[in-house]
Parts: structure tokens; sequence; C-alpha cells
């Protein structure tokens, strides 16, 4: 007699197909991630080229707000999932699709991290700028 209670039942196919959300979230914030610095690098070069304080564009908040939101709804997604498969007493890992589920929300997991500072740093900066505007950033 076994100690443990064996979860054989394996998620239904509408859960696999859900719980692919995660992963499709995750990455999408990772590209959100990587175009805001982007386009905080590039910000910073037109400055300097301009010789002129420049004000954010939307798309620098957009993209930070973005990484944020979307790996909050990847971690959301993924524990929902798997909640919802303990309640019905599946085994979420034992299809591929869990797995990757779990790769999803780590990833997620750190956007959520990487985001949040994007996004504090973002207002930082343009709170910094507020009185700059337009003013000569180059001496001489």
């Amino acid at each position: 007699m076994s100690t443990m209670t064996e979860q054989t039942a394996r998620p239904s196919t509408a859960w696999r197909m859900g719980v692919l959300a995660v992963p499709l979230f995750a990455a999408v914030a990772a590209v959100c991630f990587v175009a805001h610095v982007s386009l905080a690098n590039d910000h910073s070069a037109q400055q300097a080229a301009s010789c002129t304080w420049l004000s954010l564009s939307w798309t620098v908040y957009a993209t930070a707000y973005g990484a944020v939101l979307l790996a909050v709804a990847a971690v959301a997604v993924h524990f929902g999932m798997f909640r919802r498969a303990k309640r019905n007493q599946q085994n979420a890992t034992a299809v591929w699709q869990g797995w990757l589920s779990l790769l999803g929300a780590a990833v997620a997991i750190l956007c959520v991290l990487a985001g949040g500072i994007a996004v504090v740093l973002t207002h930082v900066e343009a709170a910094d700028l507020a009185g700059k505007i337009g003013t000569h950033l180059c001496e001489g």
C-alpha cells in the first residue's frame, strides 16, 4: 500500500491550451522590457544629439507598464491554472504544457521585478526632467 496519494489524472485539453498563455505573456513581457530599455537609451541619445532636455515619449511609459502588467498576468494565470488542476486532482506537471508554464512563470517573475524597476526609474527620470524640458543640456 502506498503512503502517497498518486495523482494520475492528466489535465484536460482545455487546461493544456489555457496554460500556454503563461509563456506567451512572459515572452511578450520580456519583449516589452527590452523595448523599454531601447527606447530609454534612444531618448538619452536624442537629448545628447540636440543638446536640449526632452520629455519622455508615451511609448517609454507604455513599454514599462506593459512589461509589468503582462508579467503579473502570466504569474496570475499560472497560479490560477495550477490551482484549478490541483482542485480537480490532476497532475499539472504530467504534461509538457505544465512544465512550459513553470518556466514561463519563472521568467515572468523576473519580468515583474525588472519591469517594476523600469516603471519607478521612468517616473524618477520624468520628475527630474519636469523643470528642465526645453532648456540647454550642453555647456558652451
